[in-house]
């Protein structure tokens, strides 16, 4: 979890022993900073959930900073925390398409 140091690696054929032996759905944990094609790997692989949480805040972080530094006499944290969002947002519309959950239920 966190901000990676070095970029990480998936040992995918790891995910695969792990689908092969159990029946439960498979969580990625820590998944901000690792390459969009070895997520989508490991999905194909067996990973059910993968998660995003640093990634995430930092977007909301940037969206929140950027309009109180455009709108410094701002005192409503519902204004910069709308434009929060729309970074989350904007985020989790990339990594959708990346795994291939565009128009899924």
């Amino acid at each position: 979890h966190g901000v990676y140091t070095e970029e990480p690696h998936i040992n995918q054929d790891v995910v695969k022993a792990i689908r092969a032996a159990v029946d439960v759905p498979l969580v990625l944990h820590g998944t901000s900073g690792v390459p969009d094609e070895q997520v989508a790997e490991a999905v194909k692989n067996g990973i059910c959930k993968v998660n995003y949480a640093t990634e995430l805040r930092q977007a909301y972080t940037k969206g929140y900073m950027a309009y109180m530094a455009e709108n410094p006499k701002n005192f409503d944290p519902k204004n910069p925390g709308k434009a929060g969002a729309e970074e989350i947002t904007k985020i989790v519309k990339i990594r959708m398409e990346n795994l291939g959950s565009v128009g899924r239920a």
